[in-house]
């Protein structure tokens, strides 16, 4: 376990590094035009769970209501009555370059989308190597996870889906939070109603998975790269460390793709070998819907495993 824990601290540096370089490398930031939006150029930490909507704006989720925020929206610029895909970033997002990767899952799967920023700049890379691997939340400090957890909590008391993304680092901070609104359903609601009606409506997506651990009550599809070093020897399947939960569906594909980050600059040799890997654009072009991939894998005989390498399944959709 101690040569592992030491093989995921390199592989974390490599991710710390690839995301510097997408820091450095991405394009320009977008000009965001909504009053309502706070002020661009302020310090990361400043955005630290705010929304991130349309025209890469930065909304205060305190201080603004969630219809109020423009979504991303999919080739056909249509849905905006649909429930948005909201989608958390991992480490190293600059919040003026976030919108790139909104716009384009949006586009991909012809869905509305909003961020929510997290601002892992806040945290040094020895704070996050301290915490890798851990089968158990809490983890990080972020704003984000205040976020991510109202809203959940919003949409199980009014018995609404609610339906979430993150990659990489961001999907420590969507565990964590599922945690957090486990026991305060529990403690709400009660375990039979929580575990039966009100944790089943969140839906949860995440790629790459830097986290080992989600708490059960909740479906969840998770999208492996098994070429992607990162849930291999930290995340989602590091040895002793998994626990999906029973409501799961894991996809798994072998690929390599380049980077959003080398389309909008150059990207150093090792970050973008890296990112091909474990980066946005790879497991952006593997998403399907939900509800295709989840139900297919309470079908198949390996229950929870889909071969999306094997398997044709419709592209656009939440």
């Amino acid at each position: 376990m101690g040569r592992l824990f030491s093989q995921g601290r390199m592989v974390f540096f490599l991710l710390a590094s690839a995301s510097l370089l997408a820091l450095i490398s991405l394009g320009p930031a977008w000009a965001c035009n909504d009053s309502r939006a706070a002020p661009a150029g302020l310090d990361p930490s400043a955005y630290d769970g705010y929304l991130v909507g349309e025209g890469g704006c930065l909304y205060d989720p305190g201080s603004i209501s969630l219809d109020q925020v423009p979504p991303f929206l999919g080739r056909t610029r249509s849905g905006p009555r649909q429930q948005p895909l909201f989608y958390v970033n991992g480490f190293g997002a600059a919040p003026g370059r976030e919108p790139y990767r909104l716009r384009r899952l949006a586009e991909s799967s012809n869905i509305p989308v909003i961020g929510i920023y997290y601002a892992s700049q806040s945290q040094s890379l020895a704070d996050i190597l301290r915490v890798l691997p851990i089968p158990k939340s809490p983890v990080l400090r972020s704003e984000a996870i205040n976020t991510l957890k109202d809203l959940m909590l919003s949409a199980m008391e009014r018995g609404e889906a609610f339906h979430v993304r993150g990659g990489s680092g961001g999907t420590i901070i969507i565990a964590d939070t599922l945690g957090k609104v486990r026991r305060a359903a529990f403690s709400r609601y009660g375990p039979q109603e929580a575990m039966n009606n009100r944790l089943p409506l969140l839906k949860v997506e995440t790629h790459g998975s830097a986290a080992s651990w989600y708490p059960s009550g909740p479906r969840y599809v998770h999208y492996i790269n098994l070429l992607d070093p990162v849930p291999l020897a930290v995340g989602f399947f590091a040895p002793g460390l998994q626990n999906s939960g029973p409501r799961s569906a894991v996809a798994l594909f072998l690929a390599s793709y380049p980077s959003i980050e080398s389309e909008l600059g150059p990207v150093d040799g090792m970050g973008e070998a890296f990112l091909r890997l474990h980066g946005f654009n790879v497991y952006t072009r593997y998403r399907r819907p939900f509800d295709t991939i989840y139900d297919q894998s309470r079908r198949l005989p390996a229950r929870g495993f889909v071969n999306l390498d094997r398997q044709r399944f419709p592209i656009e959709g939440i």
